[in-house]
């Protein structure tokens, strides 16, 4: 209770009824999965395929996964290798920028890891694994071989608390634990800092702020004074998420996704 009385505290209310947004872009998609990486490419998962649109969103590129099922952890930090995930298999799928597959799947099994709930890049090619058992990270290098094993947040958080997303940027590690916060890793996994945000689901961020979606409001929070300021989103019904850019505004739907164009700077003043 402590800590959400804290993090009200320091939310700075902007005025919802100033902030203009022009519509440039808007698509139907019949979606399961749906993100955006910090170049604004945005991936889905539609129909049995994973898929990515980058600007101008005029065409995609495909990766059928159908066979596969729908992965149950999915890293998109980085775009030259993307990670998918499939717990129900323990199989690895990494894909380049054009979704073409980098090697051979990869399965837990060959690399002697078990109880792996999330897999993803380490921006130096290799990968991390967290095991919700031990409640730790393993990296592996290029050659999957341990270089960080065991890595323990029992300090942090303890189970059944456990991770569910994370966004690599400039060198760090972004870690959600819903029940907590958000913890800053540097590239070898020591931490960092941690951020009083507990309750999100996901989050993406920049050099200037964190930025995540709550009840059709995007939410920027500057990491350097602690202050939270409000973007209220266009008026469209049954908003799902919303990823803000310095000039544009993506929209997700059940329906498919929106693109406006804003000249919005809510941390001005800041």
């Amino acid at each position: 209770m402590l800590r959400k009385l804290l993090f009200l505290a320091f939310v700075v209310f902007s005025s919802p009824g100033i902030a203009q947004f022009e519509k440039v872009f808007d698509t139907r998609m019949n979606h399961s999965w749906f993100s955006c990486d910090a170049n604004k490419n945005v991936y889905a998962i539609i129909e049995g395929k994973f898929q990515k649109f980058s600007p101008p969103y005029s065409s995609s590129l495909s990766f059928n996964i159908q066979k596969e099922g729908s992965p149950s952890f999915i890293d998109v930090s980085f775009q030259n290798q993307i990670v998918l995930f499939f717990k129900q298999s323990n199989k690895i799928i990494l894909l380049d920028s054009s979704l073409n597959e980098l090697m051979a799947p990869i399965y837990l099994e060959e690399l002697g890891l078990f109880d792996v709930s999330m897999v993803f890049a380490a921006g130096d090619r290799g990968l991390w694994f967290y095991k919700p058992q031990s409640n730790s990270l393993t990296k592996l290098n290029t050659d999957f071989f341990p270089v960080v094993r065991g890595l323990s947040f029992n300090q942090y958080f303890l189970p059944p608390n456990r991770p569910n997303h994370i966004v690599s940027y400039a060198g760090k590690i972004y870690l959600n634990v819903p029940s907590n916060g958000i913890l800053v890793l540097n590239q070898n996994g020591a931490y960092q800092t941690a951020y009083q945000l507990p309750g999100i689901i996901d989050f993406q961020i920049d050099n200037k702020a964190l930025y995540f979606f709550r009840d059709e409001i995007i939410y920027c929070y500057d990491y350097r004074n602690l202050k939270i300021k409000k973007v209220y989103l266009p008026d469209e019904p049954g908003i799902l998420n919303a990823w803000f850019f310095e000039d544009q505004v993506f929209v997700l739907s059940p329906e498919g996704f929106s693109i406006y164009k804003h000249a919005i700077n809510p941390l001005e003043g800041n």
